[in-house]
């Protein structure tokens, strides 16, 4: 069962009714930690499933690190209480991918020639490789580039997300 993105009341009372449920959430959940904790909850969302693009704070990788240092640059006092109660930063997984498209499209088609069509062209065999797997990829009709998932779960214990349940898992799409 997928819960509602403000979940910490929603499953407050569904455990409290004594309903049995897996739920599985997506990223935008963890930006709910601060709910979780002020509503006591974390022994209800104890081992809920997490799906994201990206990883998460607690682990170590060459994209999260990245993230890690401009957050603790550009915002030393609050980094803390921002890797807990946002995940706004892990955004920038998405521009890292943008970042490497476009440069990887001047660098072939050169600045003057930069338009949306070359980047269009170039995403066609353009592969966004972090920590060493094919995270995002394009074809010419596949346009979410996304090719895999990571799986956490809420964990009452440390009241944070576990580390990955597993490798990365691959996104399957329809033919």
């Amino acid at each position: 069962m997928i819960p509602p993105t403000m979940m910490n009341n929603f499953i407050k009372e569904f455990r409290a009714e004594g309903y049995p449920a897996q739920f599985i959430g997506a990223g935008i959940h963890t930006s709910l930690f601060d709910r979780i904790d002020k509503s006591q909850v974390w022994e209800e969302v104890d081992g809920i499933r997490i799906t994201m693009p990206s990883s998460w704070w607690n682990e170590d990788g060459e994209v999260i690190d990245f993230l890690k240092i401009l957050l603790n640059k550009y915002h030393p006092e609050e980094a803390q209480q921002i890797m807990r109660t946002s995940n706004g930063y892990l955004g920038g997984y998405g521009a890292d991918l943008m970042f490497k498209l476009i440069e990887t499209t001047i660098a072939e088609v050169g600045a003057e020639n930069f338009n949306s069509q070359a980047i269009y062209e170039t995403a066609q065999s353009f592969a966004l490789i972090a920590d060493g797997v094919e995270t995002d990829s394009f074809l010419e009709t596949k346009r979410n580039s996304r090719n895999c998932l990571a799986m956490y779960e809420f964990r009452a214990e440390g009241e944070d997300l576990s580390g990955k349940t597993s490798d990365w898992i691959t996104v399957v799409r329809s033919p």
